[in-house]
């Protein structure tokens, strides 16, 4: 669900809200059937419980001139898990996320086409949490589970991005 609001000719806001539903969500499980040797399955499964999410966008563009657009946005997306078990067996994992975006378009004609190359950067920023895993392997017999004692997650990531687009 969104709106764009022109302020004047050369300018616009722009506001969204993404629902993205988690609710039913259900983590793959490898499961094998134990007919002798030494590999046998987990019985303790990843327990997520996962709740739907809003995203709230908010959006600016500023046409600089007739060749020169300006963009900028920003966003924000929770995590879909409400609780997760991080420290028994499986490694799911979903953090909040911050998204702010800076993009610079120029408009230009070729062989009678509009055209527009933007080139763009999104920083995305991840919540810091510190993950720490109980003593014992999945099956329940001793020794370290993967990740094992723990980790940290969180960090950002970034994004440079270059399009073309045009009319057809």
């Amino acid at each position: 669900l969104g709106h764009i609001q022109q302020i004047n000719p050369r300018f616009s806001v722009m506001g969204m809200v993404e629902y993205q539903e988690w609710a039913n969500y259900k983590t793959p499980k490898l499961v094998f059937k134990q007919q002798g040797g030494t590999l046998a399955s987990s019985r303790d499964y990843e327990n997520l419980r996962p709740r739907n999410i809003l995203i709230p966008h908010l959006g600016v563009e500023s046409i600089l001139n007739e060749n020169w657009v300006l963009r900028g946005g920003y966003f924000y997306r929770p995590t879909p898990l409400k609780t997760a078990n991080l420290k028994n067996s499986g490694n799911s994992i979903d953090q909040d996320k911050h998204v702010a975006s800076l993009g610079l378009g120029r408009f230009f004609s070729l062989f009678g086409k509009q055209f527009e190359t933007t080139l763009a950067y999104q920083f995305h920023y991840l919540r810091s949490q510190k993950i720490e895993k109980t003593a014992g392997l999945e099956d329940g017999s001793a020794g370290e589970k993967i990740g094992s004692p723990g980790y940290r997650i969180g960090g950002n990531i970034q994004v440079i991005a270059l399009g073309i687009n045009w009319a057809i």
